[in-house]
């Protein structure tokens, strides 16, 4: 066990809100990180740590390892953590719920570590409409091409709930300690600034040949792949895919699949109210 007082910041997610262009960003700057700050890349991380924290028995019977591991890697009082997958890939297939074991997984990760820890947890969170579209693009990416309708019908729109989330993280390691960030009001250098904790000559650099995605398709592009499976099938549609995200095309207007005046209403009033318990 880790057994000297720090700060450990845990940047949890969501997915799809420039974890991985954070996470670019971190490891890019390590040389300057490594002055006062200790940053495990995210390719060690998963190998080393998340692959475990997602399985209890797993995580149990590797758990001093895994400790021990964290002990020899982060030398400085300050340690950030970045991955968005130790809190879960999103369930949003399976059953319709963003994250379901989010207590869980973080006792998991807490217990690594000394009891006096300080704990700090960053939190990104986006419009449930917009969510929805960005995880159906990293489906596609992934999967053979299916049409939106597919994608979401099984989705209980119900159980989508950022306060479910807020609540379970603020259970794990106190509402003091979890700072819930819109992502809608996104500024790289403020959110790097929240992560750190601490002034640091950081640089931003261009990630466009790395393969980092930002965009959002537009509803033509999206339109025009629905057109093209019902013509030419699955695989044509799939390169088609890959052939737009690699140039670019059609991603100059915003694209919002999932339409719901009533999901778009939830959300708002869910923000509120969670804006509203941060408050209290």
């Amino acid at each position: 066990m880790l057994n000297r007082k720090r700060l450990v910041t845990l940047h949890l997610g969501a997915h799809k809100t420039a974890t991985t262009y954070i996470q670019s960003q971190l490891e890019l700057n390590v040389n300057s990180l490594q002055r006062q700050v200790s940053y495990i890349p995210l390719k060690v991380m998963r190998e080393k740590i998340t692959e475990y924290v997602s399985n209890e028995i797993k995580f149990t019977s590797q758990k001093n390892k895994i400790s021990q591991f964290v002990n020899s890697y982060s030398l400085k009082e300050n340690l950030v953590i970045s991955d968005e997958n130790l809190l879960g890939v999103s369930k949003l297939l399976k059953n319709g719920q963003l994250y379901s074991d989010v207590f869980q997984r973080c006792k998991r990760i807490k217990s690594l570590f000394c009891a006096n820890t300080q704990f700090k947890v960053v939190f990104s969170y986006r419009d449930y409409s917009k969510f929805i579209t960005s995880m159906y693009i990293e489906y596609l990416r992934h999967n053979d091409y299916c049409k939106f309708d597919c994608f979401s019908k099984n989705i209980n729109y119900e159980l989508l709930n950022w306060k479910y989330v807020h609540n379970e993280l603020s259970r794990a390691f106190g509402s003091e300690n979890v700072v819930m960030y819109n992502f809608d009001k996104f500024d790289e250098r403020g959110f790097i600034s929240e992560i750190l904790g601490c002034e640091i000559d950081f640089k931003f650099y261009s990630l466009t040949s790395s393969g980092v995605r930002r965009s959002t398709p537009s509803r033509g592009m999206i339109d025009l792949l629905d057109l093209a499976y019902e013509e030419f099938g699955g695989g044509f549609t799939k390169k088609l895919f890959s052939f737009i995200e690699r140039n670019e095309v059609g991603n100059n207007s915003k694209c919002n699949l999932a339409y719901s005046e009533k999901l778009t209403i939830r959300y708002a009033k869910d923000i509120e109210e969670l804006l509203g318990n941060l408050d209290d």
